[in-house]
């Protein structure tokens, strides 16, 4: 048995996805964390420039880690459905949009997709004067779905469709995708334009031995299943054909912009000589959308890419820790947050899209007992079982926040506020003792840990964050 995804059901998914995040009862948080370092691997330490960064392996236990080194959420801010932006540049080929290539949307060796950025539009390829090099854009003027400009062939041969202007004020408007627009409430003129425009002709199989007087036969069905009329291509005076050493080379359009079939839902050629049918000429009429180029975007171009964004702020929520380094970024679905016993000023109150949702519990300590700084990935011991990774140790507030995760040198054992607590530097060398009467309390966090999905994970470099950093985040997930 052979199946296949169809790229209906990555589009759809993209769709259900997006719909999902924006759905009211469904909460999106973008998350940092992870102090402690990478291990070393292949004799690199995380800050040689040979060092690999270790891969996501999509383990269950990995999920877990997620949310055990997580620093400080931020709910998703904007969402979008994505394409790749495709930039037109002078001297490359740019394959025909063509119904019947599953690879229509993809780089092929000097090939490139079928649709193209330029000017702040998308357009999409109808002609590419038989494979020939693209060396004029599309202008300015031909943005809109006015049937007088909506189609254009520049004088490289190339002939283009309108689509999509582009939204320059997305957050997701950058140097590798761009928003894919929601469909047109009225299509009216994108239908006008290109509405079943009969566009090209893909020729599969072009015969052997044909003499040049062969009827070639366009035969169609518009939107309410009625026939259109029989065409033969070989006659009629829109289109050329060539024949060339016994084989049918082209059929072009005389003038597209002028002469342009249109109104077809279904269209076939069939290859007749002296009425008898050359089944072994495949020709396919390359057909567009029945509500036009652009009536619906995300259905004409690849749109399987969805977009979060999220913004943390250094400056926003003071308890989120600053001078810390990251290395893990993630999506996580309905995370918890604690609406009682957690950090001080958290009065219940759920978080706007701008504030923090603190992650890192840590250890409130008595009045100048703490009397050194530890960096991160710093252990903390408590007794003979219990260790944790440092994630900042604050002077000012005299706070310990700490984390545990899978790795060898922690453990799951709880710190409690009911013996002495040692730090120790990450060489093993500086060390302090916390007592007991100078150990306050534990606090944990507001968010919840081991709350919420691990939908996407990222691994980084190390990333300090500070006052007056403010990290962007967008994170694209391709379906």
């Amino acid at each position: 048995m052979s199946a296949i995804i169809t790229n209906n059901f990555r589009r759809n998914s993209c769709q259900r996805f997006i719909n999902d995040v924006l759905d009211a009862g469904t909460n999106y948080f973008v998350g940092i964390g992870k102090t402690d370092k990478w291990p070393d691997n292949a004799g690199f330490t995380e800050d040689d420039s040979q060092f690999s960064i270790p891969l996501p392996n999509g383990t269950i236990m990995e999920d877990t880690d997620v949310l055990d080194n997580l620093l400080a959420l931020v709910r998703v801010k904007n969402q979008d459905v994505l394409i790749p932006r495709n930039t037109w540049s002078s001297g490359r080929t740019y394959k025909v949009y063509n119904p019947y290539d599953p690879l229509v949307f993809d780089l092929e060796g000097s090939y490139y997709p079928c649709y193209i950025t330029v000017n702040d539009n998308i357009y999409v390829c109808l002609g590419n004067n038989n494979n020939g090099s693209s060396t004029v854009a599309p202008g300015a003027s031909y943005n809109t779905f006015d049937t007088s400009n909506h189609v254009v062939k520049t004088t490289d041969g190339y002939i283009w469709a309108f689509v999509q202007n582009n939204i320059t004020t997305s957050s997701f408007y950058t140097e590798e995708f761009i928003p894919a627009n929601t469909d047109l409430s009225n299509v009216t003129n994108s239908k006008s334009a290109t509405g079943g425009l009969l566009y090209g002709f893909s020729i599969e199989a072009a015969g052997t031995s044909l003499s040049g007087t062969e009827d070639i036969i366009l035969d169609g069905v518009d939107e309410n299943g009625d026939s259109i009329a029989s065409i033969n291509l070989r006659t009629d005076s829109r289109f050329n054909v060539t024949t060339a050493a016994g084989a049918i080379a082209s059929i072009e359009y005389d003038d597209i912009t002028t002469d342009a079939l249109i109104g077809y839902l279904k269209g076939s050629v069939q290859v007749y000589n002296g009425g008898t049918l050359l089944d072994g000429v495949i020709i396919r009429p390359l057909i567009a959308p029945i509500n036009g180029f652009g009536a619906s975007p995300r259905t004409d171009l690849p749109s399987y890419y969805a977009g979060c964004y999220a913004r943390f702020d250094g400056t926003v929520d003071g308890e989120a820790l600053i001078d810390t380094p990251i290395r893990q970024i993630s999506l996580i679905k309905d995370p918890q947050r604690r609406t009682t016993g957690a950090t001080a000023g958290d009065d219940g109150a759920i978080y706007t899209d701008t504030e923090a949702l603190d992650a890192s519990n840590y250890i409130q300590c008595s009045a100048t007992s703490l009397t050194q700084d530890f960096p991160p990935g710093s252990m903390i011991k408590q007794g003979s079982v219990s260790r944790f990774y440092v994630d900042k140790v604050d002077l000012l507030t005299d706070r310990i926040y700490y984390h545990t995760n899978s790795n060898n040198d922690v453990n799951y054992s709880p710190l409690n506020a009911s013996s002495d607590i040692t730090l120790e530097s990450t060489d093993g060398v500086t060390t302090q003792t916390i007592p007991l009467a100078n150990i306050n309390s534990i606090v944990e966090s507001e968010y919840i840990h081991n709350t919420g999905e691990v939908l996407f994970i990222d691994h980084r470099n190390k990333i300090i964050r500070n006052t007056d950093q403010t990290e962007d985040i967008k994170i694209v997930i391709q379906f």
